[in-house]
């Protein structure tokens, strides 16, 4: 008999628009979860990129000076 485990993976994309303590908070209590996120993805649509030290925990940070909009940043996660 053969058992398959099936994985769930946890991925997470976040548009913001000038909210750089915001983004900041969230990287913060990402690392405090029990099962942390296989994947985060954080589209910026800020005018300017925020300086935030979230590489370092992991999560991926694209920064589009041009406000996309929530269907325009998914489409860029994508």
């Amino acid at each position: 008999m053969t058992v398959h485990q099936k994985s769930n993976k946890i991925l997470i994309h976040v548009t913001a628009f000038e909210a750089p303590r915001q983004i900041l908070r969230l990287a913060k209590q990402l690392e405090n979860q029990t099962r942390s996120p296989n994947q985060v993805l954080i589209v910026d649509n800020s005018k300017t990129a925020s300086a935030l030290p979230i590489t370092s925990l992991g999560i991926e940070y694209r920064h589009h000076p041009e406000n996309l909009g929530t269907a325009g940043a998914i489409n860029l996660a994508i």
